[in-house]
């Protein structure tokens, strides 16, 4: 159609290349197509396959392993039909197993108020999801995938009948990278053609991995040859976007039209098309609501958009569950509509209890001996915002005025009370709680804490919304005894990859679906403590988790002596590391069972490297084996052949079969007291009107869950209100030192000079640690003595308001320190973290303190000590948030390079000519020695003059 095709294509080449500015290309364009070339134009519908441009891969194939973090988005387009959208998000949620990894967005059109309301009671219900109503659809459309790698496109009539993995297609489509996309409603089920009534030959697939197949589309008929649609399928955003913005459309029917006439612009670089072996989703075409195209769509007049939203009105959904596995041989088939009471918009109550019908969430409450804030917490439960409740209290002989003031709350029928006849211990009680609860639904409030009024409102939500999450879990506020908020709680989501025996994230307000606690061995009665650890680890091992970003628990801290003297803490610990063996265990005898080897071999196996990770485990082993040497361990029954294990192997069978009394062995075992009450770790943290961050920071660190620590801050004359918040905290391991100010190095020797701690540990005030980072340093550091300075493998760079930038910051493994002055000079920049890295303070006595310079004092250091200095670097996923803040110190250019030009300039003299040209150690010459040296040192400081 362009009167100069190789200017077409130039242009349209570069629109696909130069993803970095769309606005450069279509002005390109534009030039060519609205009078600088008066031979043709590109407008309206008309297609623009001639050009015949090929599409540039913009990556190469990639691990599929990075899946996991791909960006997918899925749109979704609807009209008038609020009744089958709901079905299309709930069937979805329901057979996506990793839909939690896509975001939604729903672009509706709405004819009417009625249907107007109708969206918006969606969108409360649906709160995660994003709903937009139609404005303008083509901009809308462009806007709303902007910044995906990849776009789902849905309607509201998909139903999906199977389940799947979202990571699977986006996993294929990443690495067939001459795929068009991945279509859900493809398969070889899919024999028959609705809109054409005809019936369709299979193309010929070839199977590729994770059940899925791939044909050519270009010489595929009907359905299978019609790559680009928008009722379900996944494309990468680089190859649909440009072409989307490109075209003119203003409903998703005249978009998808001009898709489909310009699919042959894919038919040269992407002529595949993939799909799973049989469809997971169909498009249910009851009704029809469009009024462009005059579609084939069913006549039921019970199933016309009008009818079904006044059942929508009278509280009805489709039930979603009863098309779970159903048989379908199309991309479009007509299948009858399955209606239900939606209750959860129309029982209120109140009729629940009347009609004996189960009520919408249980509350399991435990007690013993709580007189002083059982009141508290029961009214918590009444003042709820979501009234569908039933509360179990389960009073585990108390010996005060509970059961009194309990009895007095029971004339409300929703509240259940249960006495033990014998005290029982927390988790046997809860589990009585939990046996005689009613609902699908439960969470556990403890007795001396109180819920937010929205809890179980928000909760009942997330539930409902996200059917294949089994726990869901929110913030919780820690509080004084009176409840006046201290701090928020540690609580977050658990990083992809980790899981929560690594990540401590997980506390209160824990909510769970009976049916997925039930798939478990439920609480452990055999734990004294940590039995909230142990069945948070067995609930991941049956389903997904999800987190809460909202405080809507209130959880009393309170000093308990008998709680916190030495032998209960110490057993504790040891509970904690139990509930992790009991995981190891469970999780390594299911992969023993699939790879069909010795259960007992991969144990020990995934134990050994548990002992790394996990300090209490190590120290539970090694308890363990002392009390077991020393026949301590009382009356154990034991198999016959254990003799002939090694004593690591007796231990090893021991710690995963019996349960062990550590408080009584601890007793017995309990060492002088020490006359060293110093901490081990001192974590400096050096301020300058931090005010912004700062307490974040702080809660961090008193949030870990090594605790023989102190916190000192040094205020480096600050103008804010950082003192004031520092001053605010009672925690008595915080110091705080206020200083005329100076810089960050003189509040860093400062640091250095008050510690207390054998250790010093770096947390700038605007960055965070996770909980258990400082466990997983001291644990290194313990294990290797050898070494001064230990830092982590990964530092994750946040943004200034706390998101993380999606990129790793990873540190090489310097242990062999002689090779650090050449590649400090080479690179021109700190090789190993300061932030985060735990030293000892012998170092500092044994090299000396930092220059007090502007900046970059962290480089200088390591440009006079590197070769003093023995490194570390610890590989266990020790999290340390950085944040990137635009006036930082590493910020300010002019004083840093001339800081760092005397630097590179000083260690010419420290270290010799081959500590930092080592490549010339192999010339014999003398004389071309030196020139070599003196080339190479020339060319880097150049080099580093122009900040390459």
């Amino acid at each position: 159609q362009c009167g100069d095709n190789d200017l077409a294509i130039k242009v349209l080449e570069g629109l696909i290349k130069i993803k970095s500015d769309h606005n450069i290309a279509k002005e390109m364009l534009n030039k060519l197509i609205s009078g600088e070339n008066q031979n043709s134009r590109l407008s309206g519908s008309t297609t623009i396959d001639k050009l015949n441009f090929p599409v540039t891969e913009l990556s190469s194939k990639t691990n599929t392993d990075s899946r996991f973090e791909r960006n997918v988005n899925c749109l979704i387009f609807s009209k008038d039909r609020a009744m089958q959208l709901q079905a299309a998000i709930e069937s979805f949620r329901l057979h996506c197993k990793d839909s939690e990894n896509v975001s939604i967005t729903v672009l509706y059109k709405a004819s009417s108020d009625k249907h107007k309301r109708q969206y918006q009671t969606l969108k409360k219900r649906f709160s995660d999801i994003e709903f937009t109503e139609e404005t303008d659809f083509k901009k809308q459309t462009i806007s709303l995938t902007q910044g995906s790698e990849y776009i789902m496109f849905m309607v509201d009539d998909n139903i999906f009948t199977c389940d799947f993995y979202i990571r699977d297609a986006v996993g294929a489509l990443e690495a067939e990278t001459d795929a068009a996309g991945f279509s859900l409603r493809l398969g070889k089920n899919t024999n028959y053609c609705y809109p054409r009534n005809a019936n369709q030959a299979l193309p010929d697939f070839s199977p590729i991995e994770n059940g899925i197949l791939k044909y050519d589309w270009t010489s595929a008929e009907y359905d299978f040859g019609y790559p680009l649609e928008l009722s379900s399928s996944i494309y990468r955003a680089r190859d649909i976007m440009p072409m989307i913005e490109l075209i003119a459309f203003n409903n998703p029917n005249i978009l998808e039209e001009a898709m489909a006439a310009n699919s042959k612009l894919f038919a040269r670089s992407k002529p595949q098309l993939l799909c799973f072996e049989n469809s997971v989703t169909f498009c249910n075409p009851v009704n029809i609501v469009q009024t462009v195209y005059t579609n084939r769509a069913g006549k039921n007049p019970e199933h016309s958009a009008e009818n079904l939203t006044e059942k929508f009105e009278q509280g009805y959904k489709i039930d979603i569950q009863r098309y779970s596995g159903l048989a379908v041989n199309a991309c479009h088939q007509e299948t009858e509509l399955l209606l239900i009471q939606d209750t959860d918009r129309t029982i209120t109550a109140s009729k629940k209890r009347d009609q004996n019908i189960q009520p919408g969430f249980s509350i399991v409450m435990t007690v013993y001996n709580k007189e002083n804030f059982i009141s508290d917490a029961i009214e918590s439960v009444l003042k709820q915002t979501f009234a569908d409740w039933e509360l179990i209290i389960v009073d585990d002989c108390s010996t005060d005025r509970s059961g009194e003031i309990i009895c007095g709350y029971l004339s409300d029928n929703r509240i259940k009370f249960i006495c033990n006849n014998i005290n029982r211990g927390i988790s046997a009680s809860a589990r009585i709680g939990i046996a005689n609860g009613t609902s699908e639904y439960f969470g556990i409030l403890d007795a001396d804490d109180r819920l937010e009024p929205c809890a179980l409102e928000i909760m009942h939500r997330q539930h409902v919304e996200n059917p294949h999450c089994g726990l869901i879990y929110s913030q919780f506020t820690a509080c004084d005894e009176k409840l006046n908020p201290i701090r928020n709680g540690f609580c977050a989501k658990i990083p992809k990859g980790n899981t929560a025996m690594e990540m401590d994230t997980v506390s209160h307000f824990k909510t769970f679906k009976a049916c997925d606690y039930l798939k478990t061995t439920g609480l452990d009665e055999n734990l004294a403590v940590a039995e909230d650890k142990d069945i948070i680890y067995k609930m991941e091992e049956v389903t997904h988790l999800k987190f809460i970003d909202e405080p809507l628990y209130l959880y009393r801290e309170m000093r308990n002596p008998d709680i916190h003297a030495d032998g209960n803490v110490n057993a504790g610990i040891m509970c904690r590391a139990k509930a992790k063996i009991n995981a190891i265990k469970r999780r390594s005898d299911a992969t023993a069972e699939l790879m069909q080897i010795d259960p007992f071999v991969e144990f020990k196996k995934t134990l050994r490297a548990a002992r790394q990770r996990h300090p209490e485990v190590d120290q539970y082993l090694e308890l363990l084996q002392k009390l077991y040497q020393n026949n301590m361990l009382g009356n154990l029954s034991l198999p016959q052949n254990i003799e002939s294990y090694s004593i690591e192997e007796k231990t090893q069978w021991l710690a995963a079969n019996r349960y062990i009394d550590f408080k009584k062995a601890i007793d017995t075992l309990k060492n002088p007291k020490r006359e060293n009450p110093q901490p081990l770790v001192t974590v400096d943290m050096v301020t300058y009107n931090g005010e912004k961050y700062i307490e974040k920071a702080i809660i961090s660190v008193l949030s870990q869950t090594y605790r023989n620590f102190e916190l000192l801050i040094i205020d480096d004359g600050s103008t804010d209100n950082t003192g004031k918040i520092i001053e605010s905290y009672s925690d008595k391991r915080i110091r705080y030192i206020r200083q005329e100010h100076k810089n960050y190095a003189a509040g860093k020797n400062r640091a250095i000079k008050e510690a207390n701690g054998e250790f010093i540990l770096c947390v700038d005030s605007d960055d965070l640690i996770e909980p258990a980072y400082i466990e997983k340093m001291v644990a290194a550091a313990l294990k290797h003595p050898e070494a001064d300075y230990y830092y982590p493998e990964t530092l994750y760079p946040l943004d200034e308001h706390g998101n993380l930038l999606g990129v790793k910051w990873k540190y090489n493994d310097y242990q062999d320190n002689r090779k650090l002055p050449a590649l400090l000079c080479a690179h021109g920049f700190a090789l190993i973290p300061n932030p985060g890295s735990l030293i000892r303070k012998s170092l500092y006595e044994n090299v000396g303190l930092y220059d007090e310079v502007e900046t970059v004092e962290d480089f200088v250091f390591l440009c006079k000590n590197a070769s003093k200095i023995n490194f570390k670097r610890v590989d266990e996923h020790c999290w340390y948030f950085y944040r990137r803040v635009p006036t930082g110190n590493s910020h300010r250019l002019k004083p840093r390079n001339k800081i760092m030009a005397d630097a590179l300039n000083e260690m010419v003299s420290i270290y010799g000519k081959e500590g930092l040209c080592p490549d010339i150690a192999d010339i014999a010459d003398p004389k071309l020695r030196e020139k070599e040296y003196l080339k190479y040192i020339v060319d880097t400081f150049e080099k580093h003059s122009r900040n390459e």
